[in-house]
């Protein structure tokens, strides 16, 4: 068990024996998307794990308690490594498991000096992959037919760990991210208080797993989540993000603008001030033409926040957000907009 009695995840080489098994998995995983009889049926081809897959390439196999509840197969051709899977079960989804399947699948090709890491992934995967560092690169035909076409992704490994990019202000430093920082980051989503509108719990897995990948995200991207450090105070005081929007929904493909401070640090204008500094850095150093910010209705905190900022509300952009489920009472959610030069310098110089 972990520090707080949590079950651990054992990531081990998969067996031959197991091919059957991780193809049942593999299915279990695929049909949480929503998908019918008819298109299972014409993708299971591919679907299928083969014990020769197992034995002339990389198969991990990620278990709770003796139970297999994840798994990747990794293949590396020379400079070259392909993801070939990467299935979750299905209860076991958005806890960490995949991004530990993804860093060790990763791990194993920087071991064997591939430059490049490549895969096909499903659509709905998309958001997934590009925060673990990836980026679309193409398109390929589906077996499925009926024009479905699957991104492929790549990722470069020999070039995620240049510096991020720091953002300074009076009071506030938005930087990359230390290894001290985990543990204020794991207490700071154990905060009832701070998780109040984020529609979920927060385990130490799922947080430290999620450090991991903020880290690198940020690291290949040049933006993400920073780490917020307070000048001559509290080393790590949250959270500041800027980030494509990791969801289906009527106002994407879009960018966002986000923030997480500890509650000690709330009503002292951090939020503002740094994601004041973020937005500076999207429109002036990343280009970006428009970005959103959006919380649940009943968030009025954070609303209060995105109209300093000088954002505006349209009630015919709000929306039903996708990972919460129907009557979920925090599932209705208010989108904000703000638009880069000429409107966002009038309203920054007003």
């Amino acid at each position: 068990m972990g520090k707080h009695g949590e079950a651990v995840t054992r990531l081990r080489r998969a067996l031959p024996s197991e091919a059957r098994a991780l193809t049942e998995l593999a299915v279990r995983s695929k049909r949480a998307w929503g998908y019918d009889d008819a298109f299972m049926q014409r993708v299971m081809p591919d679907m299928i794990v083969r014990p020769e897959y197992l034995i002339e390439e990389r198969g991990i196999v990620a278990e709770i308690a003796g139970i297999a509840v994840g798994y990747a197969i990794l293949r590396v051709d020379g400079r070259s490594a392909f993801l070939r899977d990467l299935f979750v079960e299905p209860d076991r989804m958005r806890a960490g498991i995949g991004s530990a399947l993804f860093r060790e699948a990763t791990q194993i090709a920087r071991e064997q000096r591939a430059a490049t890491l490549t895969l096909e992934g499903d659509p709905n995967a998309i958001g997934f992959y590009r925060r673990m560092g990836m980026h679309q690169v193409g398109e390929e035909p589906s077996i499925a037919g009926e024009g479905r076409m699957l991104p492929v992704m790549s990722l470069e490994l020999t070039n995620v760990e240049r510096p991020a990019p720091t953002i300074e202000t009076a009071r506030l430093i938005l930087r990359d991210w230390r290894d001290d920082d985990v543990e204020p980051w794991v207490a700071l989503n154990a905060d009832p208080r701070v998780a109040e509108y984020l529609g979920r719990s927060f385990t130490r897995e799922f947080s430290e797993a999620a450090a991991i990948r903020m880290r690198a995200a940020l690291r290949a991207n040049g933006y993400g989540w920073w780490a917020v450090e307070i000048r001559g105070g509290a080393p790590f005081a949250g959270v500041i993000c800027l980030q494509d929007v990791p969801f289906h929904a009527p106002f994407t493909p879009a960018r966002e603008i986000g923030w997480r401070l500890a509650h000690e640090h709330w009503g002292k204008g951090y939020a503002t001030e740094g994601a004041r500094a973020a937005l500076d850095f999207a429109f002036e150093r990343l280009g970006w033409n428009e970005v959103v910010a959006f919380t649940a209705a009943s968030n009025v905190r954070s609303q209060r926040v995105m109209e300093r900022l000088g954002m505006t509300h349209d009630p015919g952009d709000d929306f039903e957000h996708p990972r919460l489920a129907e009557g979920h009472p925090l599932r209705r959610h208010l989108l904000y907009r703000i638009r880069s030069r000429p409107g966002y310098l009038a309203r920054k110089t007003a």
